[in-house]
């Protein structure tokens, strides 16, 4: 049942009652909320690698890095949409973020020669040229980002694509690839927000 009102035309569904949205949805228009400066910086589409050469099986991972599971490891867990929304399938990333690539040749040479052989290859063909000329990177680092997990032991993850709306935690220093979303908070309080019906919808 549709009328005007007023001008304004109102829409009758079952239960729902309210003015039509730009989204065609009825009731509060959620694309018209503004952000909280509060929460700004603590969430971001994860990591872009731009290279399948980054991703590292386990036993891979602990051949190339004797740090592996220490601070200061650049081999990380992979996270992507899939192991949260599935079976986690324990892949590691190489993460060279901290490292130009004089000081990665010079500190780290059996993981300089793994993306030299398995990353340089696909980049060199890229259409952009800072992916090519800064091969060893991932395509987004998201050096905006990573302050906002410093010193923090978790973060909370969620897969950008998945039909139903779940959060878990992580290591905060996991890779989180492009197909989640990271939210920089490590109390169990937040885990908890995130996942209400509220923050859902």
């Amino acid at each position: 049942e549709a009328t005007d009102l007023n001008g304004e035309v109102r829409v009758t569904f079952d239960e729902h009652v309210g003015s039509i949205n730009a989204s065609l949805t009825i009731g509060n228009d959620l694309g018209a909320a503004t952000a909280l400066a509060a929460n700004r910086g603590m969430s971001c589409v994860g990591y872009q690698l731009t290279g399948q050469g980054f991703v590292l099986t386990r036993a891979e991972a602990q051949q190339l890095d004797a740090a592996l599971h220490m601070p200061d490891a650049l081999a990380r867990p992979l996270w992507t949409g899939r192991d949260i929304t599935q079976m986690p399938r324990n892949l590691y990333a190489l993460d060279l973020f901290s490292l130009d690539e004089a000081g990665l040749r010079a500190r780290q040479p059996a993981m300089y020669q793994w993306v030299f052989d398995h990353v340089k290859p696909e980049r060199d063909h890229n259409a952009r040229m800072s992916l090519r000329r800064r091969w060893w990177l991932f395509g987004e680092a998201r050096s905006t980002f990573r302050p906002a997990l410093a010193g923090l032991r978790r973060a909370v993850v969620t897969s950008l694509t998945a039909k139903h709306r779940t959060f878990q935690f992580v290591e905060a220093q996991a890779i989180c690839d492009s197909t989640t979303v990271m939210f920089a908070l490590d109390d169990g309080l937040f885990l908890g927000v995130l996942s209400s019906q509220v923050h859902v919808e």
